[in-house]
């Protein structure tokens, strides 16, 4: 029903990958030949350049306020419509259509998110879920703000209890990237620096299965800074070191063993390969290489890969995986 005076206010679920989320197609696998010529590319925006045009105005909103710093002080917000950043902004027919029931936009929000939060491992410091847009309308005036809920204080996530908290934990993250990438960059071949990463990884986090307060399990300042990390955490971790090592990373969502898990997609020499760095941590004794540049032949026995990164989302494409394993040496 249509009335002068209209507030429509979006508050997306809190991130859960489990049962009831049906999987969609991965990418086609390629064979090691074929893949292998290709170029090394770029996948910092990897699954925000999968998105249409509408997904991409909230996908490029985060972007900038990563880029402008306002994410961290959990309170900053965006205009949608004539905010300035990236490409397009909101149009206020598609706000109109919003207030008037359409779910076009908290679709387009969710995928939007989703790609930036699955591209930008280094944004821990937030509670995606709590983002929310709020649409208004009087007259022919529109709004639509992209920022924390009206029943929430911020947006921070567990253990980011202020901004100044925030600073602290990127410099003791940022620490840590650091001296496991200056490490890595002493390997010349590609794959040494790969495995120079996940045995760091392995030996600073250990798994848990709890959220333990204070420690963010899912990113990957809980498993760098404090050592403590669900799977999501570890390969949020892997992807954030190789992302300041300017390797190509993707994070992946599947399941494994039945259950909901995330690993990692890596290119080396232009083919993509699988680094679960969780599965290969040991409790107790060696770190393993079960799960390191694991081609499909093998990594797809256990791990299946789906395209959905969070309940009802939209589906998303990752890249094709090479049939056989990876050659590496362990000294």
């Amino acid at each position: 029903m249509k009335i002068n005076a209209r507030v429509a206010l979006l508050l997306l679920t809190a991130v859960v990958f489990g049962a009831g989320v049906q999987p969609a197609l991965a990418a086609a696998e390629q064979t090691p030949a074929a893949v292998s010529q290709g170029a090394v590319v770029d996948v910092q925006s990897w699954f925000g350049d999968q998105l249409d045009k509408q997904a991409k105005i909230f996908y490029n909103a985060l972007v900038e306020m990563h880029r402008n710093g306002s994410l961290r002080s959990g309170t900053g917000s965006i205009d949608l419509i004539r905010g300035t950043f990236g490409g397009d902004q909101l149009a206020v027919s598609d706000v109109r259509a919003h207030l008037d029931g359409s779910r076009s936009l908290t679709a387009a929000f969710q995928a939007g998110r989703d790609a930036f939060m699955n591209d930008y491992p280094d944004v821990f410091y937030v509670d995606f879920s709590k983002l929310t847009l709020r649409a208004t309308q009087s007259g022919r005036y529109c709004t639509a703000v992209l920022g924390k809920g009206s029943g929430d204080s911020d947006y921070f996530a567990e253990g980011m209890i202020s901004p100044g908290r925030v600073g602290v934990a990127i410099t003791e993250l940022n620490t840590e990237i650091d001296r496991i990438a200056a490490s890595a960059r002493k390997e010349a071949d590609l794959s040494a620096q790969l495995r120079t990463v996940h045995d760091a990884l392995a030996a600073r986090a250990a798994y848990t299965t709890r959220s333990q307060q204070g420690v963010n399990v899912f990113g990957a300042y809980g498993a760098l800074v404090k050592g403590t990390a669900v799977c999501e955490g570890y390969s949020r971790a892997y992807k954030a070191v190789l992302d300041e090592l300017g390797i190509p990373c993707v994070l992946v969502r599947g399941t494994a063993g039945g259950t909901a898990h995330m690993w990692c997609s890596v290119q080396v020499g232009g083919g993509w390969y699988a680094v679960d760095v969780t599965w290969d941590d040991p409790i107790g004794g060696a770190i393993r290489y079960d799960y390191f540049l694991k081609g499909a032949n093998r990594f797809s026995a256990s791990h299946q890969a789906t395209g959905i990164l969070s309940p009802n989302g939209s589906s998303f494409s990752y890249p094709a995986q090479c049939d056989a394993d990876y050659p590496f040496s362990v000294l």
